[in-house]
């Protein structure tokens, strides 16, 4: 399966929905767990976790490559 961009995906759709909820202020946005600050945040937290989760990626295929024991990686006995 070729790479699929989520992060870009996700951004973009949380900057569709501010943009729905600032020019056609549906009803059905007044929710407060999608005010514009919440939504800011929703953002900011996938940001950190993509982030964490693809430094951790790229750490332990580093240490794979140099055969050493990272975190909870665990070398199969032959």
């Amino acid at each position: 399966m070729p790479y699929v961009p989520i992060p870009i995906i996700v951004y973009y759709a949380f900057m569709a929905l501010l943009f729905v909820k600032r020019t056609m202020k549906p009803k059905f946005l007044n929710v407060a767990a999608l005010s514009e600050n919440n939504i800011l945040y929703y953002i900011l937290g996938f940001g950190l976790f993509y982030l964490f989760d693809y430094s951790y990626t790229v750490i332990t295929n580093i240490c794979k490559e140099l055969g050493i024991t990272f975190l909870f990686v665990k070398r199969k006995k032959k």
